[in-house]
């Protein structure tokens, strides 16, 4: 089922329930919503604004996919979508060696902005 939706605000959303025989998400703006899985989502060309990650590390959540890999069975594609102030729960995401690196340097600023917000004074 594809969302007839293409904005999603203050809800929770199970990403699977959207998707359709392309197994594709295109062009969904989510903000500041739960997203649940069990899923993988394999991110091009999204945004990630201010998420966070129920995850141990990054090694427990993020798949990574040899660049010489043409397809990805068992994953769902986010094309042009944008997540701001998400929260997301079971939920991996798979991509190159280069978004696993944006990844980690996106949780690791966000919990350095998390740590200074939470200092006592």
């Amino acid at each position: 089922m594809t969302a007839p939706e293409q904005q999603f605000t203050d809800t929770t959303v199970r990403l699977c329930e959207y998707t359709d025989a392309t197994l594709e998400l295109r062009g969904l703006e989510f903000n500041r919503c739960r997203i649940v899985g069990p899923i993988v989502l394999v991110p091009m060309d999204c945004t990630f604004d201010d998420c966070s990650f129920d995850s141990p590390s990054v090694d427990a959540m993020f798949w990574e996919i040899p660049p010489d890999r043409t397809f990805v069975v068992g994953a769902i594609a986010a094309v042009e979508c944008t997540f701001v102030g998400c929260s997301f729960s079971q939920v991996g995401l798979g991509g190159s060696s280069e978004t696993r690196t944006m990844i980690e340097d996106e949780l690791r600023l966000e919990a350095s902005q998390s740590a200074q917000t939470h200092r006592e004074p």
